[in-house]
């Protein structure tokens, strides 16, 4: 296991020059926002349809749901003849437990409002990679509940631009968003102005004494202090025992 780290110690595979361009490029940004759009209005349009449709799924004089309960219905389904929706065994039993508890009920609230928030997030460029990502989690929900539709399209859609997120959301919200909020891993300038005065920003990498920078190295928060890392896997390695890194600053 020695020989093992040894070899792969301090070492990280780096992405092709293509898919940098591809997915990283901001001069591609307008093709981004043109996908980034057709994604939030179909969306948009879905939700509106379960919210305040004629046929809607929620709001109604009635149990709410009965729109969604009746889709289950058919998706459990195994039909004398032929090939039933559902492939998976299993996920046809998770289906039929939440219909027969009634859970229809509230989780058509959480689809019909869930659609509606990831298409207005998405025509308007607000944290479009998170979005994208829910509304790809609802399309794989749909194919496995053997509904095809248009969502093999959007979820191919969806996933693009989950791969662009750094740029698809330029045009939009985002260009703002992200360098004020940062991701977890590299925290933006107002979660550095709230952790400033805790701070212990430090001018090496704990890992393998690299210089560090701070607005561009990844960051880690031990006990209301930040400490940077020259890297993502350093970061990984700090997280994961930070009393090994961190003993000998602490002492």
């Amino acid at each position: 296991m020695a020989v093992l780290a040894r070899t792969f110690e301090k070492r990280e595979l780096r992405d092709p020059g293509i898919f940098r361009a591809i997915f990283a490029n901001t001069w591609l940004a307008p093709i981004w926002v043109f996908l980034r759009l057709y994604l939030g209005y179909q969306w948009l349009m879905a939700g509106s349809h379960k919210l305040w449709g004629g046929e809607r799924w929620i709001a109604v004089g009635g149990p709410d749901g009965l729109p969604l309960r009746g889709f289950w219905e058919r998706a459990v389904a195994i039909p004398e003849a032929g090939r039933p929706p559902i492939s998976f065994d299993w996920y046809r039993d998770f289906l039929t437990f939440m219909m027969n508890h009634e859970w229809y009920r509230w989780f058509a609230w959480v689809i019909a409002l869930g659609e509606v928030a990831v298409g207005i997030a998405l025509i308007i460029g607000a944290f479009v990679g998170v979005a994208a990502f829910f509304g790809a989690f609802m399309n794989f929900n749909f194919l496995m509940a053997g509904s095809a539709s248009t969502n093999p399209l959007l979820f191919i859609v969806a996933m693009l631009v989950i791969f662009g997120w750094k740029t698809a959301g330029w045009i939009g919200l985002d260009r703002w968003l992200l360098p004020a909020l940062g991701t977890p891993w590299q925290p933006g300038t107002v979660a550095k102005g709230f952790f400033k005065r805790r701070a212990a920003v430090n001018e090496a990498c704990p890992v393998c004494e690299m210089p560090v920078e701070v607005g561009r190295s990844p960051a880690s928060v031990f006990n209301g202090l930040m400490y940077l890392s020259c890297c993502p896997v350093c970061k990984e390695r700090l997280d994961s025992e930070p009393a090994r890194y961190l003993a000998p600053a602490s002492a």
